[in-house]
């Protein structure tokens, strides 16, 4: 206990100054964080300062360091608590992390002044910056190392932005962690000037080791805002640089050359290199087929082992086909590997031919340079998406080395199972390096692909309003283009070439679809023209009956339909086994709710194909009489006598009792009932009715009229008038028969008190 009272005097006599020191030691920090922007020599006197009371912290840390070791070795073997023993323990920890706190400021203070000095360095030289003396063009070279630098430039303010949040999180948290252990340390203090003497050692050791927590924090906080400090100066630097490259872009705006023999050069060294990674793909391919083979040998080598129920051979046999298995993916991530370089390499002899169009004079179309951009967008995709699955490799095959090697080092192992171990090792190892190369080739290619987006952005994207419109429409184009080759179905078509078949898939686009539906649609009104030009000539001069010329036209409609369907899909190159579908797909609709409209498709052609009625026929279904004005292929129309036009489905014309006046002829013979009183001469009465009737127009006398004495009873007689009109457009037998009602009874007073019997019949008979 009395050694403990005098460490705790040699620790507490100096703690007001240190604290004081440590208040002087903060606010240099804040000076230098506010002198070292604006005034760079001031801001070296503030660092040299500033790096003069680290230094003098750093020594009394050292200090204190060496008195809590000296303490700790001086009271090693003698009878101490453990409560002392793990407070002296804490001491030691926290004097030793406050001693590397202020080796770590003295560090960024060094790494400020070397920033400082590269900041005057890089604004000195963006200041002095002028053109060149050569002239434009520059090499191509120039300029793709120009672009580089701007990439690691952007690359590198991005991960310094990231890295300036992060220092702010930080800085909260132990802002926070601070205020807490101060509140601690007060709350100490107090309870250490009410507490008795044997409990205030107690708090008198807490106290100590809070006040070292406290300043622990204090100037943790000391080395973010450095660090924060350095960060702004590396930002700092990296924006002047970053504008000075932007500057010597903007001066050179695209003006490089690429000759032809650098082009040969280019180009024969990446086959020299596509030819060697053929070489390696090769014997990766043969590397792994026998690793292959010696998979299924152990396969077999397991099966036989299971056959005779060993465990040794068993077990045995499965750690060989883990063994063999190991190789087979390292083998494989070595492949891939080598495919990934090849595949890249074999795309950069597109882009340096592209960059050769693009700066030998010969500009590329603007239409080839959107189909190149929509390839940059495809490549960038794919390059992200292998990225992705590189990392996840990286991850995953580190953990597996960490794993593997605690299970080696931990010595648990049999020899067996160490050998297994150490081959997954070296896989898993492999593996690792593959990724990490492999990234390292995306990460190369995207700059490449990065530079020839910022070219064409340059040359076709920043220029005059010509330009610029020109680009709309050039991209109005591509946009179509792909509307019009999007491909809607693939057909296979089958055909023979000396005697043997063979299959082809043809592609069914939009715009082939549009061209048939055209050619189609033009062919099919030309031919209508036609037909109807020549109907109309041959119902003039060649006597053709107008109803024929109808049919006939309708049937010349069809035929040439069904032609051009042929020919404009022959033209636009769609097979014709594209109609396999169409069935299929037309069956279906029938299935679902067709059923009505095919049945009176069927029943419109049965129409004009048998010809039980015909236009212009008098006709009489459903409770409609009229003419027929047309037949089509789903309804006919029917003119009726009051004028209107009636549309009947055709399957009502074929399956419903249907009346034809007019199939044969157009005669037909109406019917007129007349009652005539008891007492009338029967003869008198038919010779005028036969008169009366023979008068009218419409009746034909041929064959002439007849009057039947139908019946007589003791009030009147009845007596029915036959007749025949022809029904021509306008007849009608209800008209007639009211006007020979009106002949007759103007013509015979006799009839005056009697009404006609109810009704006028007509029928269809023969002569």
């Amino acid at each position: 206990m009395l050694a403990l009272r005098r460490y705790r005097v040699q620790v507490t006599q100096p703690a007001p100054g240190m604290r004081w020191l440590l208040v002087v030691h903060l606010f240099g920090v804040f000076l230098l964080v506010v002198a070292l922007l604006p005034h760079p020599v001031q801001a070296q006197v503030v660092l040299a300062e500033q790096r003069d009371k680290t230094q003098v912290l750093l020594n009394e840390a050292v200090q204190e360091l060496q008195r809590v070791q000296a303490q700790i070795q001086h009271e090693t073997g003698s009878p101490v608590s453990r409560d002392q023993t793990e407070h002296l323990r804490r001491m030691k920890l926290g004097w030793q992390t406050l001693v590397d706190q202020y080796h770590g400021q003295l560090d960024v203070l060094e790494d400020i002044e070397r920033q400082q000095v590269e900041l005057d360095s890089v604004t000195q030289a963006r200041r002095d910056w002028s053109p060149p003396q050569d002239g434009p063009p520059w090499p191509l070279e120039q300029g793709d190392a120009l672009q580089r630098a701007i990439r690691q430039a952007e690359l590198a303010l991005k991960q310094l932005q990231e890295r300036k949040q992060t220092l702010e999180n930080e800085r909260l948290r132990l802002i926070k962690e601070r205020d807490d252990a101060q509140v601690r340390l007060r709350l100490q203090e107090e309870k250490s000037l009410v507490q008795s003497e044997p409990m205030r050692n107690e708090i008198v050791t807490m106290l100590l080791e809070s006040r070292l927590l406290v300043r622990m924090r204090n100037e943790r906080l000391a080395s973010l805002e450095l660090d924060r400090q350095s960060t702004d100066l590396a930002l700092r630097i990296r924006e002047t640089e970053l504008r000075r490259y932007q500057t010597v872009r903007d001066h050179h705006a695209g003006r490089y050359l690429l000759t032809t023999d650098r082009l040969t050069r280019i180009l024969a060294d990446l086959d020299d290199y596509v030819a060697q990674l053929r070489d390696a793909e090769t014997l990766a391919m043969e590397s792994l087929g026998q690793a292959q083979l010696a998979v299924i040998a152990a396969r077999q080598a397991i099966s036989d082992a299971r056959q005779g129920g060993k465990n040794d051979l068993i077990q045995a046999a499965h750690q060989h086909f883990e063994l063999v298995s190991s190789d087979v993916e390292r083998l494989q991530s070595r492949l891939d590997l080598v495919r990934l370089r090849l595949t890249l390499t074999e795309a950069l002899h597109d882009i340096w031919r592209f960059r050769f169009e693009l700066y030998s004079g010969e500009a590329p179309t603007q239409k080839e340079v959107i189909t190149l951009e929509e390839q940059v967008k495809q490549s960038e995709l794919r390059m992200a998406s292998l990225r992705l699955e590189l990392e996840q490799v990286i991850d995953v095959k580190g953990h597996e080395v960490f794993r593997l090697r605690d299970e080696m080092e931990s010595g648990s192992l049999q020899q067996a199972q160490y050998n297994l171990a150490q081959a997954r090792l070296t896989t898993a190892r492999q593996m690792l390096e593959d990724a990490r190369e492999g990234i390292d080739e995306l990460r190369r290619f995207s700059q490449m692909l990065s530079i020839i987006r910022a070219e064409i952005d340059q040359r076709y994207h920043a220029g005059d309003w010509q330009l610029r419109l020109g680009n709309v429409y050039a991209q109005a184009l591509a946009a179509f283009d792909k509307v019009w080759n999007f491909e809607l179905m693939t057909v296979d078509d089958t055909v023979r070439i000396d005697g043997r078949p063979f299959t082809a898939t043809h592609s069914v686009t939009v715009g082939k679809s549009l061209g048939a539906i055209v050619i189609l649609v033009l062919g099919y009104v030309f031919i209508s023209a036609v037909i109807r030009f020549l109907l109309k000539r041959a119902v003039r001069h060649l006597g053709l009956r107008k109803a024929s010329a109808i049919v006939l036209g309708r049937w010349l409609r069809f035929l040439a339909l069904g032609t051009l369907v042929l020919i404009s899909f022959n033209l636009v190159r769609i097979p014709i086994g594209i109609f396999a579908f169409m069935g299929g797909a037309l069956a279906i609709g029938v299935g679902f709710g067709l059923q009505n409209v095919l049945k009176n498709l069927i029943s419109g052609m049965m129409l004009l194909a048998e010809r039980p009625v015909r236009v212009g026929d008098l006709v009489e279904v459903d409770n409609v009489k009229g003419r027929i004005a047309s037949i089509g292929i789903r309804f006919s129309t029917i003119h009726t006598s009051q004028g209107t036009d009636m549309h009947i489905p055709n399957s009502v014309l074929v399956e419903q009792r249907l009346i034809n006046w007019t199939y044969n002829d157009e005669q037909v013979r109406g019917e007129l009932r007349i009652n005539a009183p008891r007492n009338i001469d029967a003869e008198t009465m038919r010779r005028q009715l036969i008169q009366a009737a023979l008068m009218h127009p419409n009746v034909l006398p041929d064959p002439p009229p007849t009057v039947l004495f139908e019946n007589f009873d003791l009030e009147q007689s009845v007596f029915l008038l036959r007749f025949w009109v022809r029904l021509t457009s306008g007849v009608d037998t209800s008209q007639v028969a009211s006007d020979l009602r009106f002949a007759i009874y103007a013509g015979n007073e006799a009839l005056a008190p009697w009404r006609n019997a109810p009704g006028t019949s007509s029928g269809k008979t023969g002569r």
